[in-house]
């Protein structure tokens, strides 16, 4: 049962319940055809009203208290699934959200997104439909067959033999439609995974005018879906009319045969009309066995899709120690490391330095030099390979999660904000955070200007991803929050590429005195970001190349000459 043990554990009460219920409309609806041949035979034939009456009522009666439990079962029915559903969800909304960043790696974003919407769909119809369909079916179907076989046994096993050629249909069915509609979700993945990246890239789209090329590439990869689809449903098409042939085909030789025992006074009318009713049930019981097994197809495809999420590995890998008081010193010592989804190559090699609280260590380099690569590991995004990472003289890998980055703000390359308000986004740094603290985190980060300017102030809306501002404001806002947090270690990864050298200057002066006690590791392109720094790494293909102040690096690091001299100019004898 793998996962859904835990749900059935969680709702098996109510599930039982709509289970009883529904035996209880099964049972009124398999006594309807046997009072009927009751009140014809025993009623109209011999002209007894009495009769009559009272088999006419007991046949209200149960119709009555049959939608009841109809009405009941479906409510309870609906209630179960959409329970599950929403647990379902939520639970893999935990487990991704505990991924490491290998095991986020391993899936596409739009497959979790599939996983998360289409594929908990199909398990919650499933689940709904095992208390209204899916169990009643079968209980039609043995409840017929029995009553069948109690009025007449001829009859009956016409039935009986027609049964394995449906039987054989619905295998062949499932064994020929499962992987069909496990490509067809696959399918959905990708096309997910199409829109989620136009939309992240909408601007970037237009800029190029290229809407002509991701519409074909969207077209692609819609037709790849709509083509599967089509493969998945002609093969529903086939074998759910070829049931339905084989069913109607059934209830025909029964009309004819019961026909002709009735003319040869070989069955009474009420009987006949009885043997119909049940024939008919049992009949329509098959034709929606096979139907279950179409939906059967497509969830077992989902479930095995979901089983993959919550079967990923562990997640991240916590410590078990708490990073108390203030941490006072950062130690790379050899630290080497490739992502587990690239190359195989380093991403870095070999690297170690040390800072402490009231030292900046600047990071520069070329792209794909490592940089960013160093923030990852310092948040334990990613586990090293080789070497030790270690806060306050404490193994990173032993420092629980929720300790370690509760000690540290970064502000990525990318400045991500949410849906919401400025003040909400600001939030994210500290939950209990006053306006107050919120306004003096903006002035530092120099936010403070554009966002009181706004006649909304803390309550102007910042669309999604910040879409509504510049490039510029999302930094400034994602450095403000990270500020408002007051952390130990602060990690600015090219967190000043999008504003000008005035503003830049302006923001550096104000982290001067308000990081004065924390770990600052500033990554940069441009080296005026990080010649103030007390120690400068700089990364070369993953590489150690130089580590020192701005003037030991002129001296002694050819690399960071190079990066100087593309950037400002020849190197003044003054300055070595």
């Amino acid at each position: 049962m793998g996962y859904l043990g835990k749900y059935f554990r969680r709702h098996h009460r109510m599930f039982f319940l709509a289970i009883i219920i529904l035996m209880l409309e099964t049972a009124a609806d398999l006594t309807q055809p046997y009072l009927m041949s009751s009140l014809v035979d025993g009623g109209v034939l011999k002209g007894d009203l009495q009769h009559i009456y009272r088999q006419g009522g007991l046949m209200l009666g149960l119709t009555a208290i049959g939608a009841v439990f109809a009405f009941s079962r479906n409510i309870i029915s609906n209630t179960v699934a959409t329970e599950f559903a929403k647990d379902l969800r939520r639970d893999m909304f935990e487990k991704i959200q505990g991924f490491s960043m290998d095991e986020m790696d391993s899936f596409s974003r739009g497959s979790l997104v599939t996983r998360l919407t289409s594929d908990v769909t199909q398990m919650q119809n499933f689940a709904g439909g095992m208390m209204r369909i899916f169990v009643k079916a079968p209980m039609i179907f043995l409840g017929s067959l029995f009553m069948t076989w109690r009025l007449d046994s001829r009859l009956a096993m016409v039935v009986t033999a027609v049964l394995p050629v449906v039987i054989g249909l619905m295998y062949l069915n499932v064994r020929i439609g499962y992987p069909l509609f496990r490509r067809m979700q696959a399918s959905l993945d990708r096309v997910n995974d199409g829109v989620r990246e136009y939309l992240s890239g909408v601007r970037v789209v237009k800029s190029y005018g290229s809407e002509a090329s991701e519409g074909r590439a969207f077209g692609e990869a819609g037709g790849r879906l709509a083509s599967d689809s089509e493969a998945a449903m002609r093969t529903m098409s086939f074998f759910s009319p070829m049931i339905a042939l084989v069913v109607n085909l059934t209830l025909a030789a029964i009309l004819y045969l019961g026909g002709r025992f009735h003319s040869n006074g070989e069955i009474m009318p009420g009987q006949l009309m009885a043997m119909v009713n049940y024939m008919t049930q049992l009949l329509f019981s098959i034709h929606m066995i096979g139907n279950i097994f179409n939906v059967f197809v497509r969830a077992k495809a989902s479930h095995e899709r979901i089983d993959e999420v919550f079967s990923s590995a562990g997640g991240e890998m916590d410590g078990e120690n708490e990073l108390k008081g203030q941490v006072t010193e950062l130690m790379f010592d050899k630290v080497s490391f490739s992502y587990p989804e690239g190359s195989g190559i380093c991403a870095i090699r070999d690297i170690s330095f040390k800072v402490r609280s009231g030292e900046t260590l600047g990071i520069i380099g070329s792209t794909g030099s490592g940089k960013t690569t160093v923030a990852n590991l310092i948040l334990r995004l990613y586990d090293t390979e080789y070497g030790v990472i270690s806060l306050s003289g404490m193994d990173l890998k032993l420092i629980r999660l929720s300790s370690l980055r509760g000690k540290i703000a970064a502000v990525p390359q990318r400045p991500v904000l949410f849906s919401g308000t400025v003040g909400e986004n600001m939030r994210w740094g500290k939950g209990d955070a006053s306006d107050d603290e919120i306004r003096k985190a903006l002035s530092l980060a120099d936010a403070s200007a554009f966002i009181e300017s706004s006649k909304d102030g803390l309550d102007t809306r910042v669309g999604r991803g910040g879409m509504t501002l510049s490039g510029g404001q999302k930094q400034r806002i994602s450095l403000a929050r990270a500020l408002i947090r007051r952390p130990d270690i602060l990690i600015l990864d090219d967190s000043f590429s999008k504003v000008d050298a005035v503003t830049e200057s302006r923001i550096r002066k104000s982290l001067k005195s308000e990081a004065k006690d924390m770990i600052t590791v500033l990554i940069a392109q441009k080296i005026t970001s990080v010649m103030g720094c007390d120690m400068i790494l700089v990364l070369d293909k993953g590489i150690s190349v130089g580590l020192g102040t701005h003037k030991e690096l002129l001296a002694e690091s050819k690399e960071y000459r190079e990066i100087y001299r593309s950037q400002i100019g020849e190197v003044e004898d003054g300055e070595r």
